[in-house]
């Protein structure tokens, strides 16, 4: 009766959260002429996240250089008259929100994101746009998210309305101008539990041979574990048994009583993924521990409405 009690006082009990920030960075590798209109590269990884890959919209078929994400076609609408050709109010052009680039972010079961910012280096031919901006589906892509240059970029600037601006039409093409940088400190990007997709548009090209490059965009946050769920630790009626535990072995059985989740995961002291293991048919999952330091872990079997975890300690 006391162990039947404590079980059931446990059960109640609200989950620990724990956060993990990240980096994503898109280096656009494996983008060739012949790709297509979505990024080859492997996407990045993150604990709690699952991050799409880019793709274009509305712009030519197939990327126009190696090694980065950059396509022609976009609007015109740049003046070629030499002595406005760097007055914004000369240009004729305005967003086409049929062209775009665009990438998706996906938080997992039981986690949600905060964001910080997305930055990323622009780069232009030498008929190519001459403003971009950047929006979200976290209002139907309906305003231009809060831009800067970061640090300040002096052949880079923002004009009102957060639209960034190729300043000289002199600046070499040859090199990314580095900076750009989305604010995504807002409410709408915090505690983000659904899928969320940006969008980077282009607009005021000089021809339609011209182009609108990004490369090295880095997507920044953290993803928070345990909202909404409840944890129930080892107990009567716990989800999972781990042997042996303590290990001073190579391998570590898992034996699930609970057929209700969709993956393990392991951490170590830190908060720090070492070990993911999706579902499969078999009661009982081998977790390969070999390459773990000696140290205690925490192992969690998550369902979509609750997560059972254990510690495991590993003796090498």
């Amino acid at each position: 009766m006391i162990k039947f009690l404590l079980s059931a006082a446990v059960m109640g009990a609200s989950l620990t959260i724990s956060a993990q920030s990240f980096n994503a960075i898109y280096p656009f590798t494996a983008v060739t002429n012949t790709t297509g209109t979505t990024d080859p590269t492997p996407v990045p990884i993150a604990t709690g996240v699952t991050f799409g890959a880019f793709s274009s919209t509305g712009v030519s078929a197939n990327a126009n250089a190696f090694g980065r994400f950059t396509f022609t076609g976009w609007s015109l609408g740049a003046s070629t008259v030499a002595a406005t050709v760097d007055t914004y109010s000369a240009y004729t052009g305005s967003v086409n929100l049929n062209q775009y680039y665009q990438v998706s972010v996906n938080p997992l079961p039981n986690y949600v994101i905060n964001f910080n910012q997305i930055r990323f280096d622009m780069r232009r031919s030498g008929t190519g746009v001459r403003n971009y901006a950047v929006r979200s589906s976290a209002n139907g892509y309906a305003n231009n998210l809060p831009s800067s240059t970061v640090p300040n970029n002096p052949n880079l600037s923002v004009l009102p309305g957060d639209i960034f601006f190729w300043n000289f039409d002199a600046t070499s093409t040859a090199n990314d101008q580095k900076g750009s940088t989305i604010s995504l400190s807002g409410a709408s990007f915090q505690n983000v539990s659904s899928n969320i997709s940006f969008r980077f548009y282009a607009w005021n090209a000089e021809s339609n041979a011209g182009t609108f490059s990004i490369d090295s965009v880095n997507i920044s946050g953290t993803a928070v574990f345990g909202v909404g769920v409840k944890e129930y630790s080892h107990s009567l009626n716990a989800g999972f048994k781990l042997t042996p535990n303590p290990s001073s072995g190579n391998i570590v059985n898992l034996e699930i009583l609970d057929d209700a989740f969709t993956k393990v995961e392991m951490t170590d002291v830190t908060g720090k993924l070492v070990l993911s293991q999706s579902k499969t048919n078999e009661k009982n999952l081998n977790l390969n521990v070999s390459d773990l330091e000696s140290g205690t872990y925490l192992v969690r079997m998550i369902g979509t409405t609750k997560v059972y975890s254990q510690k495991l300690i590993v003796l090498h």
